[in-house]
């Protein structure tokens, strides 16, 4: 290979400039090949499995380059018996290390490819296919996402990237969409809730963000995820209505797609928005919760006992259960089975060898109770 040899994503290239007597070389070229055949189909498609695709090519380069690297610097420290060219294999390591630079180059190429295809925004049948594959790969690992709000709710739009910052992506949505009311961040499936989606915001608050999500989720779904979570700074927050939302944007997609009559067809406003004060409550007597927690995690580390650390789990999976904002009926009913049924928290109340008075399950139903929709409104139960 020549000396300062620029690699080049091609199996010709390297078939041509490889050092002899690499046992891995032909690794690397079977990578160069399909990486090669991945991007000509995502040049065609442009679509978001092509692109997915030509990633896993992109890594499955990187992986035979490491390993060609690690073979050429074994041979260069211990140069093999026979025939072997010291300034050609060195060549070939210094070219093998710009090559992370070239990888790195055609992810981002390969990635523009997709986000320059807008129109799949303005075509309903692809975008439906885009958005349920976005959502499936978010059981994968997190993603940026935008979301772009309408004042005709059938009109809201989502998008995901695996890459792309999320002002980018809301910059990119507005100019395919055209749309202004934005909200951006990082999205993922919620470890707890398989069907919960949690959109972490890096912009300011939209009001109604879950009711926006149901309107996709009724135009576009079934969906892998049927509700959404806002966290603010690492907390949850109570999604508040958005005024310029339709009263039925946030009834669940079976409800509103029943045809059902008199009391299944009543209004979001009526049977899925959860009052405000109610919320107050709840989150105080949550955080009262979480500080006795708290306290008695202090007194079991201070014991430095070998079993101090299951002890703490099980008081972190606690304060997890207890969700900071349950927004839905079924996140309260979720939340009232749990404190009704589960163990844990006799076993807390129970005394301790710390003098510690720890009153968690009855104040917390209390709260829950002033959670419910029809709570405080007079409305029979």
């Amino acid at each position: 290979m020549k000396k300062n040899a620029i690699p080049e994503l091609d199996a010709a290239w390297w078939r041509k400039n490889q050092a002899d007597g690499l046992a891995s070389a032909k690794e690397l070229e079977k990578a160069l090949e399909e990486h090669t055949q991945c991007l000509r189909a995502l040049e065609a498609s442009k679509s978001a499995n092509d692109l997915a695709t030509c990633v896993k090519a992109a890594d499955a380069v990187e992986q035979a380059v490491k390993k060609v690297q690690t073979e050429a610097a074994k041979a260069l420290k211990n140069p093999p018996k026979g025939k072997f060219d010291e300034e050609d294999m060195r060549s070939t390591v210094d070219a093998l290390a710009r090559y992370q630079r070239v990888i790195a180059t055609a992810r981002e190429a390969a990635a523009k490819l997709v986000a320059e295809d807008d129109s799949v925004f303005g075509q309903p049948e692809r975008y439906k296919e885009y958005l349920r594959d976005m959502l499936s790969k978010l059981r994968q690992g997190p993603m940026m996402f935008a979301l772009g709000a309408s004042t005709v709710p059938t009109e809201h739009r989502m998008a995901f990237h695996r890459t792309t910052k999320g002002a980018s992506l809301a910059s990119q949505l507005h100019n395919a969409t055209q749309l202004k009311k934005l909200a951006f961040g990082v999205a993922r499936a919620d470890a707890a809730r398989a069907t919960t989606l949690v959109l972490e915001l890096e912009s300011p608050l939209m009001a109604g963000m879950n009711a926006k999500f149901q309107r996709i989720r009724k135009q576009f779904g079934p969906l892998l995820f049927d509700r959404v979570v806002v966290v603010v700074q690492g907390q949850e927050v109570v999604d508040a209505a958005d005024p310029q939302d339709p009263v039925d944007s946030a009834e669940p997609m079976d409800r509103m797609d029943s045809g059902a009559t008199g009391v299944e067809t009543r209004s979001a406003s009526a049977s899925t928005q959860i009052n405000t004060e109610g919320m107050r409550t709840w989150q105080a007597a949550r955080e009262s919760a979480v500080n006795q927690l708290r306290k008695l995690g202090a007194a079991i580390v201070a014991t430095q006992d070998p079993d101090a650390r299951a002890a703490l789990v099980r008081l972190q999976a606690v304060t997890k259960n207890l969700t900071p904002a349950p927004s839905t009926p079924q996140s309260v009913t979720e939340l009232q089975r749990y404190l009704e049924t589960d163990d844990v928290f006799p076993d807390l109340e129970s005394s301790n060898p710390f003098g510690l008075d720890l009153t968690l399950r009855a104040p917390l139903l209390s709260a829950l109770a002033a959670l419910k929709p029809d709570a405080g409104s007079g409305a029979p139960r």
